[in-house]
């Protein structure tokens, strides 16, 4: 599987989940703005996933931020593949 990071410009990125002959989905957009933080404004890439109605702040840094994104998309398939039929 490869998650996928294309520049729309320089502060938007659409995220995709390409796993191989199964299925290509857009995961959602990374966004780079300023983000309210218990008062302070801070800039952060904030990651708005399609098939939800809430964002994910992350870092300051566009590569962390993505390395980060690609290990929790990573894990939530492994996870997800290793408890199939586990109910």
């Amino acid at each position: 599987m490869k998650i996928n990071f294309i520049e729309d410009d320089e502060k938007t990125y659409s995220v995709e989940i390409d796993n191989g002959e199964e299925f290509t989905k857009t995961y959602g957009k990374l966004i780079y703005t300023k983000y309210n933080y218990g008062g302070e404004k801070i800039d952060a890439w904030v990651l708005w996933p399609a098939d939800w109605d809430d964002a994910v702040t992350y870092f300051d840094d566009l590569e962390e931020t993505k390395e980060s994104i690609k290990d929790e998309i990573t894990d939530y398939f492994k996870d997800l593949e290793e408890t199939k039929g586990d109910f």
